[in-house]
């Protein structure tokens, strides 16, 4: 069952938050390369051409990458852009964007490409929850790989917050 993102941020009794960058053109393409030159130059160890042609598939079919692979591990690509408290302004707003209502949905006829995350973490750090978010298609989809219904004016509101905390979020045309 899909939750909506107000009943989704009401459940998370979080400390702080991470937000990350990934999957974005540029540093995506100079991490494949730089890969590719690696092991072109035979500099690379088996574990390493094993990570290389795992990153090889992941990225020739980006709706497949999330911030959280299937191992726990943070996505190779990603950069942390932010840590928020849930006490500071930023912490708030991220709050009151995800309480908004769904009224009205995107129902886009394409696939996500998460390029931004949020992960939340409780008081010892422990990460707890976290939310893949695609805005070419307004989708966003939690750390477990479930869906969270989500109004059209949160995608919004969260498209500012992020952009404010320094995002590389590309403009729609």
């Amino acid at each position: 069952m899909e939750r909506t993102s107000a009943a989704y941020i009401e459940d998370i009794a979080f400390s702080y938050f991470l937000s990350y960058s990934f999957q974005r053109t540029a540093a995506h393409q100079a991490f494949r390369d730089l890969f590719a030159l690696a092991s072109a130059k035979g500099m690379l160890t088996p574990e390493e051409r094993q990570e290389y042609k795992r990153l090889d598939e992941v990225t020739a079919n980006r709706h497949a990458e999330r911030i959280i692979d299937t191992q726990g591990n943070i996505s190779q690509t990603a950069r942390l852009v932010s840590k928020i408290y849930r006490s500071e302004s930023a912490g708030q707003a991220l709050i009151e964007g995800l309480r908004t209502t769904v009224q009205e949905e995107a129902l886009w006829m394409c696939l996500p490409v998460y390029r931004d995350a949020i992960l939340f973490y409780n008081e010892q750090d422990e990460l707890i929850e976290g939310i893949n978010i695609c805005f070419e298609c307004d989708s966003i989809e939690s750390i477990y790989g479930r869906p969270v219904s989500t109004d059209i004016k949160t995608f919004d509101r969260l498209r500012q917050l992020l952009l404010l905390l320094g995002h590389p979020i590309e403009t729609r045309s």
